[in-house]
């Protein structure tokens, strides 16, 4: 939907490049708009080019050893009432990931390390290895040694992520 993803147009004395910081991806570098750009972290890789009008940018995600298409970027100033109409929609159980999705990034010089929800994947120039956790308690475990988060509640909010896809399901009360 329009606003779902979202990144910063900054400009410098050298150009007019994108900052894409909370996207939970090892892009680490700003972008450049003006020609194509390929970034490499950790296995992971991600192109970026001009898109078919000059206020859009394409990011295509290297996957399978093929590039496939992510997102375009609207490269124009949002307008208030585009922002608060995608943040309702982010915040909205059922029309994006964000809410009903437990996912956390870590990105160091080596690897990117990544939950969603009760799989955990590393990345590396090696490859993906992904783990299922096979319970709040192997999630909560995993966030500590992972991440280093001690007082992160996870699994309050394990909790309650099971609240809103009960409360999801066909016929469900509430």
């Amino acid at each position: 939907f329009p606003g779902s993803h979202q990144a910063s147009v900054v400009t410098l004395p050298e150009g007019r490049y994108l900052a894409d910081v909370g996207c939970g991806a090892p892009i680490l570098q700003a972008v450049p708009l003006s020609t194509t750009t390929e970034l490499h972290h950790a296995g992971l890789g991600f192109r970026y080019q001009p898109g078919d009008t000059p206020d859009s940018l394409v990011q295509e995600r290297l996957i399978d050893g093929k590039w496939t298409s992510f997102c375009t970027y609207d490269l124009r100033p949002a307008t208030a009432d585009g922002l608060a109409l995608a943040f309702a929609r982010h915040h909205t159980a059922g029309e994006s990931w964000v809410t009903t999705t437990l996912s956390l990034v870590r990105c160091t010089p080596d690897a990117v390390y990544q939950i969603r929800n009760r799989d955990l994947s590393i990345y590396t120039d090696g490859g993906k290895r992904t783990q299922t956790l096979g319970s709040n308690a192997a999630v909560v475990d995993a966030v500590l040694a992972t991440f280093g988060l001690p007082t992160l509640p996870v699994a309050e909010g394990l909790a309650a992520l099971e609240r809103l896809q009960q409360a999801a399901k066909p016929g469900a009360g509430g």
